[in-house]
């Protein structure tokens, strides 16, 4: 009788929400990633915009291949 009152069983609960857990986790990791990502990004366009500022003071903008070296090694 009690089981047909209560079907999920407390052990069956508990997986669930160890399932819910493990889900979350994955989540926030990802958009975790994903932020890191963005603000990478972010930091990249700020250096070239340093470095084509401090080209532009010398009279000369920066070079692709310049920016192409910051992409390789970044």
């Amino acid at each position: 009788m009690f089981s047909v009152t209560f079907p999920i069983s407390l052990s069956g609960f508990n997986l669930i929400t160890k399932l819910q857990k493990k889900a979350r986790k994955k989540r926030n990791k990802r958009r975790r990633i994903k932020k890191q990502g963005k603000e990478c990004k972010k930091a990249k366009a700020r250096i070239a915009l340093i470095f084509n500022k401090q080209n532009v003071n010398l009279g000369q903008k920066a070079t692709k291949s310049y920016i192409f070296f910051l992409r390789m090694f970044w």
